[in-house]
């Protein structure tokens, strides 16, 4: 099992990278912290379709957490 985590300091601004990186490593578990967005403004091409995703938000959006795991 490979769990990976990442301090992604705003999602928003991080998409092709987070993407490139979820494809090429392909982690079991994903722990992403300081997303800065809530679920409703997650990128698209950030959403996989192979993870269920569990979320932590603050007020505002201003520091989240979210953890996926493959299905």
């Amino acid at each position: 099992m490979k769990v990976a985590t990442w301090n992604v300091n705003g999602i928003r601004a991080r998409e092709a990278q987070l993407c490139d990186w979820l494809e090429r490593d392909q982690p079991d578990v994903v722990c992403l912290q300081e997303i800065k967005a809530r679920p409703d403004q997650i990128p698209e091409r950030c959403k996989v379709a192979d993870y269920h995703a569990s979320w932590r938000v603050l007020p505002r959006g201003r520091s989240s957490c979210t953890t996926k795991g493959a299905n």
